[in-house]
């Protein structure tokens, strides 16, 4: 079992996002995971995110700034048949690690 990990702070940030959602999900997969169909990620708790993950994995530990970083990355906000909200980008997808 992988653990979030605190010396990825000098990776880039999308390959930081990869290993969160590929190798943590036991730690985060409440928080933070896959959209079923692979081509999305969710953001289940922002708060919790914010909290227990962002200081943990990423420079920045707002929310917000976790957000502006994804789109100047070109994610784009998606919309889900459960109203929930994913991240899109059109490389980064489930298993292309």
């Amino acid at each position: 079992r992988r653990s979030i990990c605190s010396k990825c702070k000098s990776i880039p940030f999308p390959l930081r996002l990869m290993y969160l959602l590929e190798e943590c999900q036991e730690e985060v997969g409440n928080i933070i995971n896959w959209a079923s169909d692979g081509l999305s990620f969710v953001i289940h708790d922002s708060k919790e995110l914010e909290k227990r993950v962002l200081p943990k994995m990423f420079k920045d530990t707002k929310f917000d700034s976790f957000l502006r970083k994804l789109y100047r990355w070109g994610f784009l906000k998606r919309s889900m048949d459960d109203k929930k909200i994913s991240y899109i980008n059109h490389k980064f997808l489930r298993g292309n690690y």
